[in-house]
């Protein structure tokens, strides 16, 4: 499960790596993204948009921020939002623990900024999104069973563009080269 990102980025690198995007946004860059904060986001519209991070439902109090790549297509929860507003994550890096509590930073190996795939819904008129989230492979196993579903600059406009059955065939089907790093400023994660 990923739960907190970053994104360090630069105003010309949008639409340096996504040129199908329609409008101009200021993005300030933030070290650390967390659930329920406005995010950056690019919409099947092909807008970029500020949008909440985590769905909020009735059966629980927690914020749902992943959506599982397996199941996405068979729950209520995330299959419209999957036909009708799929939509983009921005990022130069994501963070997980391991088994041991010790944060590492990932990123990929050549391009400075990527997207993850993820999912809108509407919430009292209010744009929210989820993250789509994979089986790992590779050496991100070492770190965590699970990884964002992550795009190329060609994938990203193919996954908002696609039919609904070509886009689920897009989140399983890739794997990118990932940088894997220990956070040597916040070794281990703390609970209160």
């Amino acid at each position: 499960m990923c739960g907190r990102y970053e994104l360090i980025i630069g105003q010309d690198q949008i639409q340096a790596h996504f040129s199908f995007v329609k409008n101009e946004f200021y993005l300030e860059s933030r070290d650390e993204i967390y659930p329920s904060q406005k995010c950056p986001i690019i919409t099947n519209e092909m807008l970029l948009e500020k949008a909440l991070w985590g769905f909020k439902v009735d059966f629980t109090k927690q914020l749902i921020i992943n959506a599982r790549q397996e199941s996405i297509l068979e729950k209520d929860l995330f299959s419209r939002p999957f036909e009708y507003h799929r939509c983009l994550i921005l990022a130069s890096a994501f963070f997980e623990w391991d088994e041991h509590k010790i944060k590492h930073r990932i990123h990929l190996k050549d391009q400075d900024l990527f997207v993850m795939a993820g999912i809108l819904s509407f919430i009292n008129q209010q744009p929210r999104f989820t993250m789509i989230t994979k089986d790992s492979t590779k050496e991100m196993k070492k770190v965590h069973s699970r990884v964002p579903v992550i795009f190329n600059d060609k994938e990203a406009y193919d996954y908002l563009n696609n039919s609904k059955t070509l886009s689920y065939r897009m989140l399983a089907n890739n794997d990118p080269d990932l940088v894997i790093k220990k956070d040597v400023n916040h070794e281990m994660l703390t609970l209160f």
